[in-house]
């Protein structure tokens, strides 16, 4: 009978604690050297506020053990990217509580049968090759009683490989270890909980984990998955999603009422977790007779810490780590609402379906910090942002090439910031898209994986746009993704992407605003609007850059940089409605837009198509836009509610091409004059008005500050997480 010795130790590690104050060493029983034969153990660094680095250490460190148990079962697999080349192998009876396993196979694998990398996975029945690895969730662990080990096993994950060379084949080998650098396996975190007060008859049915930065928005750097991108990239193979989480929960039973401590355990991903500067958040979750109440203890994070070892270069995927967070006193009630009923989460709805062109054309919106309780004001803003993004030429008279959904963001909590003359301060409500803002600026950003994640449900949806998996990736390479975030607040930015294989700006958007707040004499739903066609409108889709400059007369930072990109940019059709300054019209992008019409003059005197000092952020003499005023530039005047002329083409030309209705940018570009001066526009200034100011715009309303530029997104998306 064939036999393969499995020597392995499940965690062996070196527990972390954290009482009041700071994070300390914690005493525990220590395992002798002849208790186990592997093990991968970490320190804990002198500094009190080092939480969470690792590094690996001797095996003589204190720790927490498993054993084999009857009924384990390892796979070995010598081609770990290829269904059912693997062989599983039963743990050995007389193997039943020791570290060592010795598991048997009665046909085992032929001799002929050689391979290069040979992979064992734990546990064999469910993890047979890396697919199934990377695939493998941590959702669903449930604690049976306090300090129970019982449902570990389940969400233990191991892989270790032996790679011999591309040249060397050898049969598998009968001995290996889980030790070293060639294992990646899943983390723990043990909870030491004391201190808190959850009231006659409550028990305990739930404890989670967040993050949360110095500006009090929580962070998404938790993972339901396991993975290493260096084989997650390979596009030859199917893997489930892993986006970033923003909090981690571990359901208990059986709990005694309102007990005095809890010790619980909770698997988590082979990931590597970076938390924010700020605080880490232990929340309780107790229930009595359907009543439900929340405590919750915060830890002071006063700088970055990773959850992995930091100075591994090679890779931060190893896992097999062990947190203990112990919290003895500072416990506080949280009264806040928070959601009960998920049931409308990721329903999806129609708005508007594509009667012209090729279908490629896909807007989709949703919202964040939105509870179930506001679902229907949810709805509202849905459509309110649907007959936004359409208001204004040429998306009004072109809408008909796009598809436009919404998608239901069921949140835990509602958005709770507190709103600043610019942008917001938050309070620490837990919000699916994790969307963060700053207090003094109209900079927001979110959790981006999470918006692509209810994106592409959107499109894989049999009421949306019923498509393959493999077809809605494709189609959110060009897609505009506007967040509607339930705060009443004045904030906006895109984030984008280009391709660079295209000449039409083709590439996603994510345009995030607020619901807006009321200014001067505009409304809350002016401000909205406006900033939404501003940024998702203009940015996400146009690939538009901004018109307003700025003041003073110091050569700014990156003007070089910018000015010798520009030309490349424009090759791509993005910013072509900004040129490098010059005195010359016949200089600018648009000048072939100059001189058109019956009387040579159209655009010219219709709304002052000119050359005028001061674009892209930078002050007079550096860059050039189009007119004195457009909805890319100060939108909160009458003259600054319309994209001009040298936008409006651009965004014709990307819908043009993108719904292939022309196959080149000459044509579309040819067609423009004809189309446009069919739908034409209102410009409340005049020529004659505008021709001779080469000045910065006034911002018209004071202390609305410039929407923040658009930030351009260089990484790539893998299994649905952003990488940089």
């Amino acid at each position: 009978m064939k036999y393969f010795k499995y020597v392995f130790s499940l965690f062996v590690l070196l527990l972390l604690s954290c009482n009041d104050q700071k994070i300390i060493d914690e005493s525990a029983d220590a395992i002798s050297e002849g208790d186990i034969c592997s093990v991968i153990s970490v320190p804990l660094s002198v500094d009190a506020d080092s939480r969470m680095g690792y590094s690996y250490q001797s095996k003589s460190k204190k720790g927490l053990k498993a054993v084999w148990k009857i009924g384990d079962i390892i796979s070995v697999n010598p081609n770990p990217c290829v269904l059912g080349e693997d062989k599983e192998y039963a743990l050995r009876s007389d193997c039943d509580d020791k570290e060592t396993g010795v598991f048997c196979n009665a046909d085992g694998f032929k001799s002929s049968v050689k391979s290069n990398l040979w992979c064992v996975y734990y546990p064999g029945k469910t993890i047979k090759n890396d697919i199934d690895f990377h695939n493998f969730s941590y959702e669903g662990q449930t604690q049976d009683g306090d300090n129970s080990l019982a449902h570990l096993a389940k969400y233990h994950s191991m892989r270790i490989y032996n790679y011999y060379g591309q040249s060397t084949t050898v049969s598998m080998p009968e001995t290996m270890n889980f030790k070293g650098d060639n294992v990646y396996q899943s983390s723990c975190i043990k909870f030491e909980l004391s201190g808190f007060n959850l009231g006659a008859n409550y028990k305990p049915i739930e404890i989670s984990i967040s993050n949360y930065n110095e500006n009090g928005f929580v962070e998404s750097p938790f993972f339901l998955r396991n993975g290493w991108y260096s084989y997650a990239d390979n596009s030859s193979v199917t893997l489930e999603d892993n986006p970033a989480q923003s909090s981690l929960s571990l359901q208990l039973k059986n709990c005694k009422k309102n007990p005095e401590s809890i010790t619980a355990y909770m698997m988590i991903s082979n990931m590597p977790i970076t938390l924010k500067k700020g605080k880490l958040r232990i929340t309780i979750k107790a229930e009595k007779n359907g009543t439900v109440k929340y405590v919750y203890a915060d830890k002071t994070l006063s700088a970055n810490k990773a959850l992995y070892d930091a100075t591994d270069s090679e890779s931060p995927y190893y896992g097999g780590r062990l947190n203990t967070i112990k919290v003895t006193s500072g416990w506080e009630t949280d009264t806040r609402s928070r959601s009960t009923d998920y049931s409308d989460d990721g329903v999806v709805t129609t708005h508007h379906a594509h009667t012209k062109g090729n279908g490629k054309l896909n807007v989709i919106i949703m919202g964040d910090g939105f509870r179930d309780s506001e679902m229907t004001s949810y709805a509202t803003q849905m459509e309110r942002a649907y007959d936004n993004f359409f208001a204004v030429e040429p998306y009004k008279s072109l809408k008909d090439y796009f598809n436009v959904y919404s998608v239901n963001v069921v949140s835990e909590m509602s958005s709770d910031v507190t709103a600043s003359s610019n942008g917001a301060v938050g309070k620490n409500a837990i919000t699916k898209l994790g969307t963060q803002m700053t207090n003094g600026s109209t900079r927001v950003t979110g959790n981006q994986d999470m918006v692509m994640y209810y994106a592409k449900m959107c499109l894989t949806s049999s009421t949306g746009g019923n498509m393959s998996v493999a077809a809605a990736k494709t189609a959110l390479e060009d897609a505009v993704l506007i967040v509607m975030i339930n705060a009443n607040c004045y904030a906006g930015t895109c984030h984008y992407a280009y391709s660079s294989g295209q000449d039409y700006g083709k590439g996603y958007g994510i345009g995030y605003q607020p619901l807006g707040k009321a200014i001067s004499t505009f409304t809350a739903e002016e401000i909205c609007k406006y900033t939404m066609i501003h940024e998702t409108g203009g940015h996400g889709f146009g690939k538009l850059g901004d018109e307003y400059g700025a003041t003073g007369s110091a050569i700014p930072a990156y003007y070089d940089e910018k000015k010798e990109s520009l030309a490349t940019m424009h090759s791509y059709g993005v910013a072509t409605n900004v040129s490098v300054y010059s005195s010359q019209k016949s200089n600018m992008y648009w000048s072939d837009l100059f001189g058109l019409g019956t009387g040579k003059n159209y655009y010219e005197n219709k709304e002052g198509l000119g050359a005028y000092s001061g674009a892209w952020t930078y002050a007079a003499g550096y860059f050039s836009r189009p007119t004195d005023n457009s909805l890319m530039n100060v939108q909160w005047n009458p003259d600054g509610q319309q994209f001009n002329a040298p936008s409006r083409r651009a965004i014709y030309h990307h819908i043009m091409r993108a719904a292939g209705v022309y196959a080149d940018k000459a044509t579309a570009f040819a067609n423009f004059f004809e189309w446009d001066s069919a739908h034409p526009v209102q410009f409340l200034e005049q020529s004659n008005q505008l021709e001779s100011k080469h000045e910065i715009k006034s911002r018209g309303v004071e202390q609305i500050l410039p929407l923040e530029p658009p930030v351009l997104m260089k990484g790539k998306w893998i299994r649905g997480h952003y990488v940089e």
